[in-house]
């Protein structure tokens, strides 16, 4: 019984584990998934506060969505390292540019 007992909780463990495992696993996109939002609510943040001007926030969101559609189109096939660090970089830009552009007291 004990023995049952015991089989039973680890696979009830293991089942939960799957799906978080899963999500954290390398070419997924989970940590540029993040990246992503964290820039599109900047961008939200800049437009909604006015230090970003309407042709700042078109050209972030565009660059945004450019780098959206990368990563869909390199996911189906399964994230490589270099695809990775290529979007990574981009997000990087993308980044800087948005605090570069909040910044520059070009207001709206």
């Amino acid at each position: 019984m004990k023995k049952t007992l015991t089989a039973l909780l680890a696979a009830t463990a293991i089942a939960a584990l799957v799906p978080a495992l899963a999500s954290a696993a390398p070419g997924r996109g989970g940590a540029i998934d993040e990246r992503i939002a964290n820039i599109s609510q900047r961008i939200d943040e800049g437009e909604r506060g006015g230090g970003l001007t309407r042709n700042e926030v078109h050209r972030l969101r565009d660059q945004l969505h450019d780098i959206q559609n990368a990563e869909a189109r390199d996911l189906r096939h399964g994230l490589n390292d270099s695809e990775q660090r290529d979007l990574n970089k981009r997000l990087d830009r993308l980044s800087a540019d948005v605090d570069r552009q909040r910044h520059d007291r070009q207001h709206r």
